[in-house]
């Protein structure tokens, strides 16, 4: 796992416009943003096209990583969680669910058990992690991160906040993030 000076300077690199540092990037970081992405769309096809643009965009705008305060995980996994959702409201949307040929598809291939192995240790990691936030946050976090629920979504369903909502999952992010890199 790279830690934050290592992916910021990554993107410092990619901002001045270093490809080998966005293929750098994309080596260290697409497991974790491709598990995320095919967690809210469950489809294998769309998640790589929604992946694609989510480094078109990070190719794009590496260079504001910084002006908002966060941790570069943090910054990507929201390109990432936003890419999904975009994808998943627009085919909910055009009245299309393509996610059964990807099932199908994915009976007939041949399992990549090396990243089944690193899929299965990331969701470990984050399965004990999140036992240690109180259950309200952890299951406002699925619904965010996995159902691709937004936030005033969530805050409607609540009849609550969607200003402390955000402030709760930043919290709880910053848990999560401090969790995974022990």
């Amino acid at each position: 796992m790279s830690t934050d000076d290592e992916l910021e300077a990554m993107l410092a690199k990619i901002a001045k416009g270093d490809r080998r540092a966005l293929r750098g990037l994309y080596d260290v970081t697409s497991p974790r943003l491709y598990g995320l992405c095919w967690g809210i769309l469950r489809d294998d096809d769309r998640a790589q096209d929604v992946l694609i643009s989510v480094y078109d965009g990070i190719w794009r705008s590496a260079g504001y990583v910084r002006a908002n305060g966060s941790s570069p995980w943090v910054w990507l996994l929201s390109l990432a969680r936003d890419a999904a959702v975009a994808g998943l409201r627009l085919d909910t949307t055009n009245g299309h669910d393509n996610r059964a040929p990807g099932i199908a598809r994915r009976l007939y291939e041949e399992p990549d058990h090396q990243q089944d192995r690193q899929t299965s240790v990331y969701s470990g990691q984050l399965a004990a992690c999140l036992t240690e936030l109180p259950s309200d946050h952890a299951s406002v976090l699925r619904s965010v991160y996995l159902e691709g629920l937004s936030y005033s979504d969530l805050a409607d369903q609540a009849d609550g906040d969607a200003q402390a909502l955000r402030r709760e999952m930043r919290r709880s992010l910053d848990h999560l993030r401090a969790c995974l890199s022990r």
